[in-house]
């Protein structure tokens, strides 16, 4: 689901919602209720496969744990293909791997997620890597009012390797906590604190 909140009354979601916040929210374990696998091919040997389990046991706890993958050989560019004439020999070449966990039991819950994407290409080697990690709390205190903390890291590195054994990198990473408090004790309207 991709609920959009638009413009600064969507604040609940940070300081820096200034123009809205697109939501993300990924299914739970008792939406999926069992193993789904799946697999697509395309040309240039494009393949993509996922499998993800999901369930909600008898014991609360609300499992989804899914990983996926994607490979294609490319194409090969002919020369000229870019205007300084140069060869650059086979382009979207990349394989992919993504794994991705949400457990939710009595009001907690964690979620993590990693992606790498690997291209090998005739003049570099490019790598991306993208990692994060939430543990949230939330508390129902009344009907109207609620509490929620959110502990999170994320980070993203990117590599480079040229044949003559030069490599470039970046990255970086983020972590912080925030809590608040929600209350809707006024018809239509939401406060948080």
């Amino acid at each position: 689901m991709l609920p959009r909140r638009p413009g600064s009354g969507s604040s609940s979601y940070g300081d820096s919602a200034f123009l809205g916040v697109i939501n993300i929210i990924t299914k739970k374990g008792r939406d999926i209720d069992g193993v789904q696998v799946g697999t697509e091919f395309g040309s240039h040997g494009w393949k993509r496969e996922r499998v993800t389990l999901g369930k909600q046991f008898d014991n609360g706890l609300d499992l989804v744990l899914s990983a996926s993958g994607m490979k294609s050989d490319g194409r090969r560019l002919p020369s000229g293909f870019v205007d300084d004439g140069s060869d650059l020999g086979k382009a979207e070449n990349d394989r992919n791997q993504r794994y991705f966990i949400k457990a939710l039991y009595h009001g907690w819950t964690i979620e993590s997620g990693r992606s790498e994407r690997v291209a090998p290409m005739s003049d570099q080697h490019l790598t991306d890597t993208n990692s994060f990690a939430t543990l949230r709390y939330d508390n129902e205190l009344s009907d109207t009012f609620k509490s929620s903390t959110n502990l999170y890291y994320g980070s993203y590195r990117y590599a480079n390797q040229k044949p003559d054994g030069s490599f470039t990198h970046s990255g970086g990473s983020w972590r912080g906590i925030d809590s608040k408090l929600v209350s809707t004790w006024f018809d239509g309207h939401t406060l948080v604190l």
